[in-house]
């Protein structure tokens, strides 16, 4: 797969997690302000914990391309000759 399609799945993932985080916090805030404490701490946790998982996942991604991107670099540069 190329490195392009990769990068783009990466930065999708984390914009899609860091989305789901301000979606739970701002869930959260509001069920807080309704005196829902334990419903709130529920859902901060959720958004937390699933954004967080995709942030993770494309941040993972994106350096699994970086190292391609080095790796595939090095074996052109390996065999020419030295000046």
């Amino acid at each position: 797969m190329s490195r392009r399609p990769l990068w783009i799945l990466a930065k999708l993932l984390e914009a899609v997690g860091l989305l789901i985080v301000l979606v739970g916090v701002s869930l959260s805030i509001g069920l807080g302000f309704e005196d829902e404490g334990l419903k709130s701490m529920s859902q901060e946790f959720q958004g937390l914990l699933w954004g967080g998982a995709l942030f993770l996942i494309g941040y993972l991604i994106e350096r699994a391309a970086r190292v391609m991107r080095r790796s595939a670099r090095h074996r052109i540069t390996r065999g020419a000759p030295r000046p």
